[in-house]
């Protein structure tokens, strides 16, 4: 028996969303690794470039002034933020297709969310953390420099421009299917 378009069409938007579910559980393993592991340890660990390449440095936390720590701890709980209103906005997107709702205002709503959200991901943790490296830095023996951004940051850029651009097309589908309303 062969399936229907609208068939497939919730089949795999059924599959996006247990994408997003299984996401949503590596995040909270991160989360709780992170809790456990570093958050509690007596060395910050940062990647640095001395010149010669990238390399991670630890830098012990008696080091560092204490407001560091605490930087990189809010900085760690702004990303699990909003890594998880990612992985949500885009699962009511979904949802709301499976419903049979594409191209409405609501759904364009929770693609531009999930756009402003990857948004807050890319700068925000990025933001808090520049200046917390740089004084922990400070602290190592040797001439470090910062390495923030490394090839998953553009990844995460793509991924965020193209939510950007999906929010665009729901948008317009949605204006299109209210001027279109009545005519057919």
């Amino acid at each position: 028996m062969a399936s229907t378009p609208a068939t497939r069409t919730r089949r795999d938007a059924g599959a996006s969303v247990f994408a997003y579910a299984i996401a949503g559980v590596a995040l909270l393993v991160h989360v709780f690794s992170s809790l456990t592991d570093r958050w509690w340890s007596d060395e910050l660990v940062l990647l640095a470039s001395d010149g010669t390449g990238q390399r991670t440095v630890l830098v012990p936390v008696s080091e560092v002034p204490g407001w560091v720590t605490t930087v990189f701890r809010v900085a760690d709980v702004v990303e699990w933020l909003a890594a998880a209103a990612v992985l949500i906005c885009l699962t009511a997107c979904v949802v709301g297709m499976m419903r049979g709702d594409v191209f409405t205002r609501r759904t364009a709503w929770w693609a531009t969310a999930s756009s402003w959200a990857a948004v807050s991901l890319l700068l925000l943790p990025f933001a808090l953390r520049l200046p917390a490296t740089n004084m922990a830095l400070q602290s190592a023996p040797g001439a470090w420099d910062a390495q923030l951004l490394d090839e998953g940051w553009w990844y995460l850029y793509i991924g965020m421009m193209t939510l950007s651009f999906l929010a665009l097309v729901l948008r317009r589908g949605s204006q299109l299917q209210a001027d279109q309303a009545g005519l057919i």
